[in-house]
């Protein structure tokens, strides 16, 4: 009888230490490493191009199952979907971060560049009143690009074709 107890307990912690040495192997593996494809982004305000930030193992496998976040300025750039849109025009730093509880985080900075595109029209307004001789009007420009979202900071250079009919200082 002391034997089968014995043998019992024996039989109890061999098969805990068999589930303990099967366990890592269905649990998610470490990302020692993230790459991102591709490696630096280059594109215009309002483009959006396919993105993607991989996590490799120790031995430089791709961890399929990986949960990795990427951000960047909230107003600038946005992450989602293997996409990644631009808003704005700058130079960025996108990060990359993979976390698993007890692991050593592993992150990755991602230079971003976004410039803006072409304008497609350009609109005076003048202030409201009427012009005479010797009278100023100041006067706002508005650029817009093709897609109708119009550029917060434009700053034009005035000229005239005529400058006998009218002349232009640097205050337009």
């Amino acid at each position: 009888m002391n034997v089968l107890r014995r043998v019992g307990v024996v039989t109890g912690v061999l098969g805990w230490l068999a589930l303990a040495a099967a366990a890592p192997a269905g649990a998610q593996q470490t990302v020692v490493r993230l790459v991102a494809e591709p490696e630096s982004l280059t594109l215009r305000a309002g483009e959006e191009l396919p993105f993607r930030v991989v996590g490799l193992d120790a031995a430089g496998n791709v961890v399929p199952d990986a949960v990795i976040r990427v951000g960047g300025p909230r107003r600038s750039l946005f992450f989602g979907d293997g996409m990644v849109r631009a808003f704005q025009a700058g130079d960025y730093v996108a990060v990359a971060t993979w976390s698993d509880p007890g692991a050593q985080p592993v992150t990755l900075d991602i230079p971003v560049s976004v410039t803006w595109p072409a304008l497609d029209r350009l609109e005076i307004v003048a202030e409201p009143g009427r012009l005479y001789t010797d009278v100023m009007l100041a006067h706002r420009a508005h650029a817009y690009h093709p897609d109708g979202s119009e550029r917060p900071t434009v700053t034009p250079v005035w000229s005239s074709s005529a400058p006998d009919v009218a002349s232009v200082d640097r205050f337009g």
